[in-house]
């Protein structure tokens, strides 16, 4: 049986050192031993792999093992464990993903690194048997990180992009591997529509921040559109997402009250976005653009009006006071509104979208949102902290 040895932690020399070939033909108790207490410190841990180096033992050798339960990536699968000897892998395609990794030789910090997403793996088992296979995913993320140990290198050496940083706990705590999730749907993205819109739609926006529809809400609308995505699994075209939620809200600045009809005929009457888009895409697009409103009578024709309707629905309680404020300061001009009337028609309008039985459409109820939702209701069930709370709010836009 295996013994429990100590993690060799960053800055021991013997991280940084190119590990040394196993003869395979003579797979000797050493060895053995040596993969024994490999296993052994594992289990004892949380780490989903290891290597002869991270132990003190300048060896080709990696054990990999993970039980679902243990693993936080978005694409994690249970490894039965397994010893490697002398391991080496090389890339099947291009596709590559980006994500945080953690390493128990770098305790609390992760980083951001990528990794191919698809390997041909080769070692030696215990019994010096050649083994060679096709791994996907998670596992060959692990395979490609313990490898990168027999090498000298530890992850940290390859992290990725200026927030690449983070502690375990500020990932947990700010669900940073969503993050990760949003970022790979936006990198599938056609680049030249993404620039036709950054460039075209986008600046249309700083004439239309009336009641909070401006081009702050609608980036917060293509973040959580992908939000969504993510956490309910939804496999869908990643283009009409984005243009979808571009287009949403803008006819606000032409007919506020009927918008989504606006937003629709806006976005069928620019040719640009044919250069992108088939006819029957561009009838899908129209109809998601027009199907967004919270108070549609009818439920959302296709996926994509559900989601960004989904999204459209905003799960920061001071932000949804502060739109209706400014929606009500618009409608009556800042001139003739009168604090008491404003808070008044506000509570009026957010008891009937987020009270018990609100019309609200949320066809996505994601963890945010739920949590939002009830922090919603409490407030609208006492008066007055709600008029409390939009007091304070109209105060600071003074």
């Amino acid at each position: 049986m295996g013994k429990v040895l100590k993690i060799r932690e960053v800055g021991d020399p013997i991280l940084s050192q190119v590990s040394k070939e196993v003869d395979v033909k003579n797979i000797n108790h050493e060895i053995l031993d040596t993969i024994d207490d490999l296993k052994e410190t594992l289990n004892f841990g949380t780490g989903l792999g290891i290597s002869a180096p991270q132990i003190g033992v300048n060896k080709r050798i990696i054990v990999v093992g993970a039980k679902k339960e243990n693993i936080n990536y978005n694409d994690a699968v249970e490894i039965p464990i397994a010893a490697m000897i002398n391991p080496s892998w090389k890339k099947l395609s291009n596709d590559v993903d980006i994500q945080f990794e953690g390493c128990m030789s770098v305790p609390s910090i992760r980083g951001k690194v990528e990794r191919y997403k698809s390997i041909e793996l080769t070692y030696y088992n215990e019994k010096g048997e050649k083994i060679i296979k096709q791994i996907n995913g998670f596992f060959a993320r692990l395979v490609q990180h313990e490898c990168d140990h027999l090498d000298g290198i530890v992850f940290l050496e390859k992290v990725k992009g200026p927030n690449g940083f983070s502690t375990k706990e500020n990932i947990i705590k700010y669900d940073l591997r969503k993050t990760d999730d949003i970022e790979k749907y936006m990198r599938n993205i056609n680049k030249d529509l993404k620039k036709y819109i950054e460039t075209n739609i986008f600046p249309q926006y700083e004439k239309n921040n009336i009641g909070g529809h401006g081009i702050d809400h609608i980036k917060y609308v293509i973040k959580r559109s992908f939000e969504i995505i993510s956490e309910f699994n939804l496999e869908v075209d990643s283009n009409i997402v984005y243009t979808v939620a571009a287009y949403h809200d803008l006819g606000y600045k032409i007919e506020p009250e009927n918008h989504e009809i606006v937003s629709s005929k806006l976005f069928k009457e620019d040719k640009n976005i044919r250069k992108f888009f088939n006819e029957s895409q561009i009838d899908i697009i129209a109809d998601a653009i027009t199907d967004h409103r919270a108070s549609l009578k009818y439920e959302a024709r296709n996926i994509y009006g559900k989601i960004v309707s989904s999204a459209d629905r905003n799960i920061s309680v001071d932000t949804t006071l502060k739109r209706s404020i400014l929606y009500y300061i618009t409608k009556y001009g800042k001139e003739n509104s009168k604090i008491d009337n404003i808070i008044n028609d506000s509570f009026n309008k957010l008891s009937k979208k987020y009270g018990k039985g609100g019309y609200a459409k949320m066809y996505y109820p994601d963890k945010k949102y739920i949590e939002f939702n009830t922090a919603m209701n409490d407030l609208i069930e006492n008066k007055d902290e709600f008029i409390r709370k939009e007091k304070e709010i109209i105060k600071s836009l003074d």
